[in-house]
């Protein structure tokens, strides 16, 4: 399955990692699938709250409920963690993503195994 849940912004929200996430996400960041892991890495501070939006506005649209909330909300609930984000949920979040992402996008498990590989040689 595709989702989790994490409890952010005082309320238990539910996030999505499918197609119309990934879309979303990449033409947001304005790069590809490879691009996001190095986004990730380089610029977490407008990455996570990207994929946190774009995450349970999936969810939201996909049960046909309204968007309530913006990038900026997002940004200040990680902000309200303790530990910001390196808060234990978040990281459960972004695990939850690139797992879901390996599994359900064809080819992209080979692209982060390379970047895995790339990344170990460097240490």
């Amino acid at each position: 399955m595709n989702t989790i849940e994490i409890e952010l912004g005082g309320k238990l929200r539910t996030f999505i990692f499918g197609l119309g996430f990934l879309g979303e996400i990449l033409d947001y960041l304005n790069t590809d699938v490879k691009g996001l892991g190095e986004m990730m890495e380089r610029n977490p501070f407008k990455t996570i709250p990207a994929i946190l939006y774009f995450g349970h506005k999936s969810e939201l649209e996909t049960t046909k409920r309204v968007v309530d909330f913006t990038f900026n909300d997002v940004c200040r609930w990680l902000e309200e963690l303790e530990g910001s984000y390196s808060h234990p949920d978040i990281e459960k979040v972004l695990a939850h993503m690139i797992t879901s992402m390996r599994r359900n996008v064809p080819g992209l498990n080979e692209v982060y195994t390379q970047m895995e590989n790339e990344e170990s040689k460097k240490k």
